[in-house]
């Protein structure tokens, strides 16, 4: 009977144990992406959903935290690299264009590119521009599923 007991009260410490380590381990939300971004992302899923032949809404489903094993393997095996370059526009008003270019495997390339406020960029650029007075500020865009902090180099 004593057995007993004590298997019962081991197995309630466990399941206790085991739930407060769950919740440690739980991911932090994620940060919410800035305009640009998501252009960035819709922008990379039109140009490489056409070039592999797949649908704009799957690429982009791995882009957004969805990465479907067969949709990263066909984009990795693709593309050697994603640049992306903010250039700040004259006359003083603070608007930017936002380049997105990626470079294939094969040597060929594409790209993208729209205007945006400057409250639309993400946060780490701003603060870069403020910082340096720069007119362009270039990031390697790294895929989300590489283990890269949402695909920013900061």
């Amino acid at each position: 009977m004593l057995l007993l007991v004590l298997f019962a009260v081991s197995l309630v410490a466990m399941v206790f144990w085991l739930r407060s380590k769950e919740r440690r381990l739980k991911k932090a939300p994620p940060k919410p992406r800035s305009e640009v971004e998501q252009w960035i992302e819709e922008a990379l899923a039109r140009e490489l959903g056409r070039r592999l032949e797949l649908e704009d809404v799957a690429v982009l489903g791995a882009f957004r935290g969805d990465p479907d094993a067969d949709v990263v393997s066909a984009i990795e095996g693709v593309v050697r690299g994603v640049r992306v370059a903010y250039e700040r526009l004259p006359h003083g008003d603070q608007r930017y264009e936002v380049r997105a270019e990626i470079a294939f495997e094969d040597g060929s390339s594409a790209a993208g590119k729209a205007t945006f406020d400057a409250a639309k960029l993400p946060e780490s650029v701003r603060e870069e521009l403020a910082r340096t007075g720069a007119t362009f500020v270039f990031r390697a865009y790294a895929f989300p599923w590489s283990g890269a902090d949402r695909g920013w180099s900061n």
